[in-house]
């Protein structure tokens, strides 16, 4: 996996997902943010964003943990409601990450 991912918006600028390395075996990354720019939100490209980093988790049998936190006009609530939608699950009762509330386990992996 990447550390970072980019996808072009229809104005011309980037949506942006920045994750950090936490282990290799498994391979565990973090996910510290994903960012769309202000005028592209609302659009999907933060979704897009999200599948194209799942899909390569996915591929590479990564798990992606996460502490989502209120950014933009989306609470605390909102995002863990969106990225629940995206497959994630929260990591209470596992010992994947003490600092991360959520995690995705890959599929088929």
């Amino acid at each position: 996996m990447r550390s970072q991912y980019r996808l072009r918006t229809l104005h011309g600028d980037d949506a942006v997902a920045d994750l950090l390395p936490l282990r290799q075996n498994p391979p565990i990354y973090n996910l510290k943010y994903i960012k769309v720019p202000e005028g592209a939100r609302g659009e999907g490209m933060g979704s897009k964003l999200l599948q194209v980093v799942l899909q390569e988790a996915d591929k590479t049998h990564s798990i992606i943990t996460l502490d989502p936190v209120a950014a933009g006009d989306m609470s605390t609530a909102e995002l863990e409601l969106w990225y629940a939608r995206h497959g994630f699950v929260s990591t209470r009762g596992t010992n994947i990450s003490p600092m991360s509330k959520m995690v995705y386990y890959p599929k088929g992996g």
